[in-house]
């Protein structure tokens, strides 16, 4: 429970750097503004907004803070949902053994994020 609440801290503040909306200027304005968007997919598009690099250091972060072997996140993508919630492929580097690890990282409601290993789905 302590891994999930930190990697969700770690995912807002990564992507605490984006670009907010300033406040309408009266509730006209308010009123005709498009209502936010359902917390399953906020999480979501705010990592896919992110830069590979970016992306890639939050899933690592992720990995680690869930007790997943991974020296250094080299590639990732989205995958395909896992039991409807969004996805991303994570690719590690090789490890000491020459073995290069895979991880599906899945984000959780609240914007917690679980591992699992590609096999076991």
């Amino acid at each position: 429970m302590k891994t999930q609440a930190l990697t969700s801290a770690l995912i807002l503040l990564a992507l605490g750097g984006c670009e907010q909306a300033p406040a309408p200027d009266n509730a006209v304005t308010a009123a005709a503004s498009p209502a936010p968007p359902a917390e399953k997919d906020y999480y979501a598009d705010r990592i896919n907004a992110l830069t590979d690099k970016q992306r890639d250091s939050v899933l690592l972060k992720a990995i680690k803070d869930a007790g997943g072997e991974c020296s250094a996140v080299t590639g990732s993508s989205a995958h395909a949902p896992v039991k409807g919630r969004h996805a991303w492929i994570a690719h590690c580097a090789a490890d000491k053994d020459l073995r290069a690890l895979d991880w599906v990282v899945v984000l959780q409601p609240g914007g917690m994020m679980s591992i699992v290993r590609p096999g076991a789905l």
